[in-house]
């Protein structure tokens, strides 16, 4: 399911302010700018037309601001303003685009979408449990039944119910299992922003600020790694944190900020559920200049490719 283009977009007024450019400006070309930024957001493809007529009326600026007296050629407020305010957009096409809202545009559609999906996946599991219930009181009558005709037959009879009852039972376990299965089916995400969304949302119990997954995003690629390792290491850690009212954000970026230190490198699988002497390597090496991939090894790689990075 598609997420329809929504009637607005977020607007971070503390960036507003403080923006150089924004400062610079008079009140007519902060008019205008604010106008096009609106009107870009409406448009399906995010997009304006190249066209200066048609840039003047959507900034409300075609009022003629001034007239030539030698030639009597009417210049109009988006004639003196469209200089200041086109540098904040680029052209592609025929048509002109700001950056900075394209991005905002595109976290507001990913959040969109990951909404859509937990409605969807929410409604599911109640149908679910609706048909499963129903199913139970249906077994649950049947063995009532199938129990009276056995109190009123001869024992050959009692145990040919008894083993009917029993394979019933069997059967309506395994409907029961298969059933659990198909409602709690394997979360998918379309890529690792989306899975680092939903996991902030689950821990924290709100939607994340875009500020906060810029940041965690942003601090593991400065550090040399990939959002895909970070989340498959910080998954485990998160299930050994104690619970906390509001969710643990600060930890989420905290580990990003420092990801890549011998302290934070990813968690070890442990084979047998513990933490204890590694059974492939010796000492962290599997050879000579080989590390093996527990935490000693990657600990001992990181302590060494440093020491000849100094050399």
């Amino acid at each position: 399911m598609m997420a329809k283009k929504l009637p607005w977009f977020p607007f971070y007024a503390i960036d507003w302010l403080t923006s150089p450019s924004v400062c610079g400006m008079t009140g007519n070309e902060i008019k205008g700018y604010i106008n096009l930024l609106c009107h870009e957001s409406l448009e399906e493809d995010g997009g304006l037309p190249d066209d200066d007529v048609s840039l003047a009326t959507m900034a409300k600026l075609q009022s003629v601001e001034w007239v030539d007296e030698e030639t009597g050629k009417p210049y109009s407020e988006w004639e003196f303003c469209k200089d200041q305010i086109l540098k904040h957009f680029e052209r592609r096409g025929g048509r002109i685009y700001n950056l900075k809202l394209e991005s905002i545009l595109s976290e507001q559609k990913a959040k969109r979408l990951a909404q859509e999906r937990g409605a969807e996946t929410t409604n599911a599991n109640r149908i679910g449990n609706r048909n499963g219930n129903h199913t139970a009181k249906r077994n649950s009558r049947r063995i009532a039944k199938r129990s009276v005709r056995a109190s009123d037959s001869d024992s050959n009879s009692q145990s040919i119910s008894v083993s009917q009852q029993s394979s019933s039972t069997e059967e309506s376990s395994q409907n029961k299992s298969l059933k659990i299965d198909d409602e709690n089916p394997p979360k998918i995400y379309t890529n690792e922003r989306d899975e680092l969304v939903a996991l902030l949302e689950e821990d924290t119990g709100v939607l994340p600020d875009a500020k906060l997954i810029h940041g965690i995003k942003d601090s593991v690629e400065i550090n040399g790694g990939t959002l895909r390792a970070y989340l498959d290491d910080i998954g485990p850690r998160l299930k050994r944190l104690r619970p906390k009212e509001g969710g643990h954000a600060g930890f989420f970026l905290h580990h990003a900020q420092h990801w890549g230190t011998i302290n934070q490198q990813p968690v070890a699988v442990s084979t047998n559920g513990a933490r204890g002497k590694c059974p492939k390597c010796t000492a962290g090496r599997l050879g000579e200049s080989e590390y093996c991939d527990c935490p000693m090894g990657r600990d001992l790689r990181v302590i060494e490719s440093r020491e000849k990075e100094s050399v």
